[in-house]
């Protein structure tokens, strides 16, 4: 006897021909339909999910409106830098058109000091003092003989009766340069450090003396003489040379090697070098500026070995200055 066929229910048929995402989804939302409490919590999430995009979306307006904030005061910074920058420029180009003027200033009243100084030394070098009434004939050659030997006269106007002695030149502590120390009423100047440095006396002078001490390890040049730039002693400081051609600025003898150096760059000077002037530590170089004969003259008080003369010196003024590099130099004025 045969079975009857199997019969399939319509609902059956339907099920299998979903896909199992489809069947999941209505499974689910049956399940969903048929349990208030799955309805809930399921409404419950979605509240909390719209909750928490809403408070995403508000942060996210307030992190762009942060970020336009400081796009903005960044650019107000960066405006009010710029302008603080060409402030700083325009001033800095008024101090610099200022310190230029001063400059031109400074050199004109140094010219002017110069040049009223060497005419008042010229007009007492041809002042001649009338003698005494009572003086022998034989009083002018005597006077005459006065004149150390190799040095020349510094003040021919002044009278050899006189028992006046010259107050010695000073340094001036504005023209000291870097490494300058001055001491003894600012008669003495001592290096502190080592490095190029130039000294300047306060005021131009026919003759003066000075005692020159260094140190034995110092190895740099030790030179004392006339220069004719007084604001020479800007160079080493404005621009430190590892070389410093000091000979251009004036007449000098490098005690501490023996040599002597002119800006004239004649071969006198150069021959004088080659014999290599002898001089010791804590002696008394003697410099004199006949400008009549357009002479400088350099002897060693501490040691009979004659004298050195530079000719063709052209100046109105000379200033005493010194050129050293190594620390403990000094260099005094003395009474001639």
């Amino acid at each position: 006897m045969s079975s009857p066929p199997r019969q399939t229910s319509s609902h059956g048929n339907n099920t299998d021909s979903l896909t199992p995402k489809k069947k999941k989804q209505q499974l689910t939302g049956g399940s969903h339909a048929n349990n208030p409490t799955a309805k809930g919590l399921v409404r419950e999430i979605q509240a909390q999910l719209a909750s928490r995009q809403g408070l995403l979306a508000e942060q996210r307006e307030m992190i762009l409106a942060q970020r336009a904030s400081n796009t903005k005061l960044y650019s107000s910074i960066m405006d009010q830098l710029s302008a603080m920058d060409k402030q700083l420029d325009a001033q800095l180009a008024h101090v610099k058109q200022q310190r230029h003027q001063h400059d031109n200033y400074s050199r004109n009243v140094d010219k002017s000091l110069r040049q009223a100084r060497a005419t008042e030394a010229r007009d007492a070098k041809r002042r001649k003092p009338a003698p005494p009434i009572s003086a022998p004939p034989a009083t002018s050659p005597l006077v005459l003989s006065t004149v150390s030997h190799g040095m020349a006269a510094s003040s021919p106007a002044t009278p050899s009766s006189s028992s006046a002695t010259p107050v010695p030149p000073k340094w001036d502590v504005h023209k000291c340069g870097q490494f300058g120390h001055l001491s003894n009423l600012h008669r003495t100047v001592t290096l502190v450090g080592d490095g190029w440095n130039v000294v300047v006396a306060t005021h131009p002078v026919d003759a003066f003396s000075v005692r020159v001490s260094w140190p034995a390890t110092a190895s740099g040049a030790v030179a004392v003489g006339f220069t004719r730039e007084p604001n020479c002693w800007k160079i080493p400081v404005n621009n430190p040379p590892r070389s410093f051609p000091y000979h251009k600025t004036g007449w000098f003898v490098n005690v501490n090697q023996g040599t002597v150096s002119s800006c004239n760059d004649d071969e006198y000077a150069k021959d004088q070098s080659s014999r290599r002037w002898m001089f010791q530590t804590g002696e008394v170089l003697t410099a004199a500026f006949d400008f009549t004969r357009d002479e400088i003259t350099f002897a060693n008080e501490g040691n009979d070995q004659g004298t050195i003369i530079l000719d063709n010196v052209r100046s109105n003024a000379l200033y005493p200055a010194v050129v050293s590099y190594d620390t403990g130099v000094q260099v005094e004025f003395v009474s001639m």
